[in-house]
């Protein structure tokens, strides 16, 4: 085996070794699908870090891409991800997987890497293997529960289409939002219209969040220019699904969908607000049930997060943990990773986050100048930079 820390730009061979190895994965992760990462190594500031393991035979059967923001690594798919994943091959031996991990743990000693690894997924099957390695090392190695990823899962595509049928009010308000309008399914999963939907959503977006504590990113041109290059690099690589509904011929409600093996995964939604009263959102997930079920589909991902509509329809819900790697002589590093920790363990200060201050700092972010916000609460919080906010809840 081979393995190591490559800072150099990838070239087409390596690109389309490391097509090969997604295609040949496990679960063949869709925040890390090889258009994605090309994308987001196209935007990266710093340089790109790979992890690489060869076999003997010069066959590619893990990566993962890192870049460096503020002296600390994190994962590559960081700019838009619901979670991130290391990418081994599917026929790795628990050996083979035993040692990725260890020559990894090495490499990181080696080069002097700090790491944040947000939105590690806990139930990958290669996660005993990562934390048993990590924990050994000589490295300061903590994992915390970050969030959560809720989930629907069922033993077969028909069984999660009559699940989410059960509620007698989402159909209801089906019923209703077609018996008064024209109402059309819309499913595109190539290029077609992908400028105007995204447009559409974009806008829809910003009505819908508009006048509340969290006001939509999509004032902004650039985020709008990023989601748009999201949904063309997922179009490439094969996994995006975009679905809307129509009322009178109009978009009234979105979901960005993302294929990834058996699972439907619920990315980013929206709906007009002047259809509130029909609960557009839940009514196209009725819908949603409907096409996963011809597509053979029995797991709907609704990805990272709490937010109360997903346990309308959840069965389960799955653990995401930050992990936090550095040299045991990086003191404030560690300081603050175990500062993080205590609070996410605090349910009370969980919820005065999530309910209060991070509503309230998403609103005052929207109405102050960048620099001067950054000012502020280093001012108020010289412990906790506003960027390090984020990553307690």
């Amino acid at each position: 085996m081979k393995a190591f820390i490559d800072y150099t730009i990838p070239d087409p061979e390596f690109w389309s070794a490391y097509e090969q190895l997604w295609e040949n994965s496990k679960y063949r992760p869709v925040f890390e699908s090889p258009g994605l990462l090309r994308y987001f190594s196209s935007l990266s500031e710093g340089a790109v870090a790979i992890f690489k393991c060869f076999r003997e035979n010069g066959q590619l059967t893990g990566a993962a891409f890192f870049h460096k923001k503020k002296n600390v690594y994190t994962f590559l798919s960081d700019y838009k991800t619901d979670h991130s994943c290391f990418v081994l091959h599917q026929n790795c031996t628990n050996v083979e997987i035993r040692n990725f991990f260890e020559a990894f743990h090495q490499e990181v000693l080696k080069e002097h890497w700090t790491l944040e690894l947000n939105n590690n997924p806990m139930w990958v099957s290669y996660m005993d293997a990562f934390t048993r390695s990590g924990k050994k090392s000589p490295l300061f190695w903590l994992s915390t529960p970050s969030t959560v990823c809720p989930r629907l899962e069922e033993k077969d595509p028909e069984s999660l289409r009559q699940n989410l049928l059960q509620s007698r009010n989402n159909r209801y308000k089906r019923k209703r939002l077609q018996r008064e309008h024209q109402v059309e399914f819309e499913v595109l999963s190539d290029e077609e219209d992908l400028v105007g939907w995204t447009t559409d959503f974009c806008n829809t977006h910003v009505r819908r969040w508009q006048d509340t504590l969290t006001p939509s990113k999509y004032h902004s041109e650039p985020e709008r220019t990023f989601l748009l290059g999201c949904l063309q690099a997922w179009v490439g690589d094969g996994r995006l699904v975009r679905f809307a509904l129509k009322a009178n011929g109009t978009r009234i409600a979105f979901v960005i969908g993302l294929l990834q093996k058996n699972s439907l995964i619920y990315h980013s939604l929206t709906y007009h607000p002047d259809f509130h009263k029909y609960s557009p959102g839940k009514v196209l997930i009725l819908y949603l049930g409907e096409w996963m079920h011809e597509h053979c589909l029995n797991v709907l991902d609704f990805g990272d997060g709490n937010e109360p509509y997903k346990y309308n329809f959840a069965n389960k819900e799955q653990k995401l943990h930050a992990i936090f790697i550095s040299k045991k002589e990086n003191l404030f590093f560690i300081l603050r990773a175990k500062v993080i920790a205590a609070v996410r363990r605090n349910p009370v200060l969980i919820k005065f986050y999530r309910e209060k201050l991070r509503p309230w700092l998403n609103m005052a972010a929207s109405r102050l100048p960048k620099v001067q916000l950054r000012k502020f609460f280093l001012f108020q919080l010289p412990m906790l930079e506003l960027d390090y906010l984020s990553l307690i809840v």
